[in-house]
């Protein structure tokens, strides 16, 4: 495979995506299904956790909100790592002054936004990025 057959290659990845803002749940979660991922779509911090205890949790890559009502997505994932030390995540934040360790996309995320977080974050750059798309 040359390397522009290399770099036209999409990944296809199952996502958890986490945002108390069932619109935005709703129009991002649509949007990365429309480029081909597998999105489990989840608007209560809570419910994704108990989602993950499950036996048969496969999910690649967290996409979490981090100001949710009920807890911080900083603060499930922290939670569904601790079953599943190997799972990606991506913060998102409508906040610009906000430290956070990991990889941040600012809201209002375009879609390149996201594909481009997403193919960091699967090419095993997890850390320390921020993305102003």
């Amino acid at each position: 495979m040359d390397s522009q057959s290399r770099d036209s290659v999409v990944l296809r990845m199952k996502i958890l995506f986490i945002d108390d803002d069932r619109m935005l749940l709703g129009v991002v979660g649509e949007m990365l299904s429309g480029i081909g991922h597998q999105v489990e779509m989840i608007s209560d911090p809570y419910e994704a956790i108990l989602y993950s205890q499950n036996k048969l949790f496969d999910i690649d890559l967290i996409i979490a909100d981090i100001h949710m009502p009920k807890m911080s997505g900083i603060t499930v994932v922290r939670k569904i790592r601790e079953m599943h030390p190997d799972v990606a995540a991506i913060f998102l934040t409508g906040n610009v002054d906000i430290a956070v360790p990991g990889t941040v996309l600012r809201k209002p995320c375009t879609l390149a936004g996201l594909e481009k977080a997403i193919a960091e974050v699967a090419g095993g750059r997890r850390q320390g990025m921020v993305f102003q798309a």
